[in-house]
């Protein structure tokens, strides 16, 4: 049973998707909220991640974060350092509310930028009870140099585009938009291929703000993880080209939690949920919210 709901987030409807494992709503269910990666949608292999875990008694909510998915005000203005961690807190604010929620009993999961936005926020609210990150980023700043250097761009150059950006925007009051795969300096056939897929599914990013790149070049979620006192588990495929698997090693090393996992999963890509062997891992994130919250 899905219900399409809203909240509100920096002043703006959200539209969230609560999925329910029964239509009792005399009890109280533990809650699992999930987080999309940057330029995706809160249906981007999430939709198939609640079916794994409602069916194991969870109720899930799954949101857009704010700069995402056809329709919102501010499209393509991906503040991932600043909008997400707030439109996330909020939505953990709002399922609170839920008469069958168990407040106690709420874990966060994400893939990408959402998991780096869900470690980020579980160092810093507790509300947060166990966590769990697919191929999440711990220093963006490192990472983004890192794909720029294995692509054989020149990382340089894009910071000094930034910095332009950043005086034209001072002036004009608009930040200039750029292909989203321009970010990781993506090949042309890629930069199509994403065109091609935002055309079939509006709920694509094809497109992000310069601004909103500065913005997430500095976000760093291992600062928060010496705070994670609750139980987190870093999963990584071990066939991931995006984001490096030393991206979670790093994260897990810098956890304070007694309750940590680490796992890389060979032949497994970067977007998880949406990855041929995805019931590796989400057999695996199923056994583990069974057991945390």
């Amino acid at each position: 049973m899905e219900y399409q709901k809203h909240f509100f987030s920096g002043g703006t409807p959200r539209t969230i998707t609560i999925a329910l494992p029964s239509d009792d709503l005399t009890v109280k269910y533990p809650a699992v909220i999930l987080c999309h990666g940057h330029s995706r949608h809160k249906n981007d292999g999430l939709d198939a991640l609640s079916q794994v875990l409602t069916g194991a008694g969870f109720v899930t909510a799954r949101f857009d974060f704010r700069g995402c998915c056809d329709g919102y005000e501010q499209r393509y203005i991906l503040n991932c350092a600043t909008d997400w961690p707030e439109d996330l807190m909020n939505a953990i604010s709002y399922i609170g509310t839920l008469p069958f929620i168990d407040k106690d009993r709420i874990g966060a999961a994400g893939i990408s930028m959402g998991a780096a936005t869900s470690v980020y926020v579980s160092g810093m609210d507790d509300r947060i009870k166990s966590t769990v990150s697919m191929g999440g980023i711990g220093d963006c700043f490192t990472w983004m140099r890192g794909v720029w250097e294995k692509s054989g761009g020149r990382f340089d150059d894009f910071l000094a585009r930034l910095d332009r950006d950043r005086e034209l925007t001072a002036v004009t009051g608009h930040s200039q938009v750029i292909h989203s795969l321009d970010m990781y300096n993506g090949t042309e056939e890629d930069k199509r291929n994403l065109l091609i897929e935002g055309f079939l599914n509006s709920d694509v990013n094809t497109y992000v703000t310069l601004a909103s790149l500065r913005n997430m070049l500095y976000y760093r979620p291992l600062e928060k993880c010496p705070n994670i006192r609750n139980p987190i588990f870093f999963a990584h495929g071990g066939d991931d080209l995006v984001v490096p698997v030393e991206q979670s090693r790093r994260m897990y090393e810098a956890v304070a939690s007694g309750r940590k996992q680490f796992k890389e999963y060979p032949g497994v890509e970067h977007n998880i949920p949406m990855d041929p062997n995805r019931m590796l891992v989400f057999e695996d994130m199923k056994q583990w919210f069974t057991e945390t919250l």
